[in-house]
């Protein structure tokens, strides 16, 4: 059976973005479960990013506002009143960026369903464990995820090597979030053990750590482009999988054997024609 003229993508920013759209054009029901949980990602997010900010605005913000007010110096109010303004809009991005990372990772499960319609597409039907068996694992990973997040936010203040440090961890955990789900359909199948090196993983999150860092539009963005990452490379491992099982199967030509030495030709003598007269 000769091996299936399959091109497997490098594993990249770009290549990964491309797999994920063929990976939604041929999957049957990939591009309305993803759909549905692009909107599920949103939602989660706006409310995360309401419900921090508001509490922020009604236990910091509104106190120090009345604190301000009541001064005696009315030459400080203003500078004051901008000052907390400015804290205000601060405590606006933390909360966007602790909410984005929380909504991915409660996206987790929803993007292993995900992947799991692109392994099955390939392989087969295969079966997963269900919510509830994976609420509690995702539940420990979205605390880490907090603690992790409020740690990075704390350690982007130190000159120099802060923003490098934050930019190093957070791009390895979007890394992270587009192996991850594929491998968690891989373990929970049963299918073999899946580990992507964490070189790559930080290689994979650069691009969207470069994305994170653009306040507002590059935070809406990142859903979309995580999402169909999680598919492209969900994509792009089962091309190599369908490659490497194909050239397992594959028959081993038989070795060419030399064909054999030529034999020396017989030479008889005849007795008639050597002797004399």
């Amino acid at each position: 059976m000769p091996i299936p003229q399959v091109k497997v993508p490098p594993l990249n920013t770009f290549s990964l973005f491309q797999a994920g759209g063929t990976a939604l054009q041929q999957v049957p029901g990939l591009k309305r479960a993803a759909a549905k949980g692009f909107v599920i990602n949103l939602l989660i997010y706006f409310v995360l990013v309401t419900v921090a900010s508001l509490a922020f605005y009604r236990l910091v913000h509104l106190p120090l506002a009345q604190w301000v007010t009541g001064l005696e110096s009315d030459w400080l109010q203003l500078p004051l009143h901008i000052g907390l303004w400015v804290l205000q809009i601060t405590a606006f991005f933390v909360a966007a960026l602790l909410s984005i990372r929380i909504s991915l990772k409660f996206m987790g499960v929803w993007y292993a369903d995900l992947a799991a319609l692109v392994v099955g597409f390939h392989r087969g039907t295969i079966k997963l464990p269900s919510f509830l068996e994976e609420l509690p694992h995702t539940l420990r990973e979205v605390g880490r995820e907090i603690l992790i997040s409020m740690g990075l936010i704390l350690i982007g203040f130190v000159p120099v090597l802060g923003p490098l440090t934050v930019f190093s961890i957070g791009a390895w955990l979007q890394g992270r979030s587009i192996t991850q789900p594929y491998t968690d359909v891989i373990r929970g199948a049963k299918l073999g053990l899946h580990q992507e090196t964490q070189a790559q993983k930080l290689f994979l999150g650069s691009g969207q750590m470069l994305l994170a860092i653009i306040p507002l539009i590059g935070w809406m963005l990142l859903p979309v482009v995580n999402l169909f990452q999680v598919l492209g490379y969900a994509w792009i491992k089962e091309l190599s999988e369908q490659v490497a099982a194909a050239r397992d199967e594959q028959p081993e030509a038989p070795t060419p054997q030399p064909p054999p030495p030529p034999q020396p030709e017989e030479t008889t003598t005849d007795a008639a024609a050597t002797s004399g007269p």
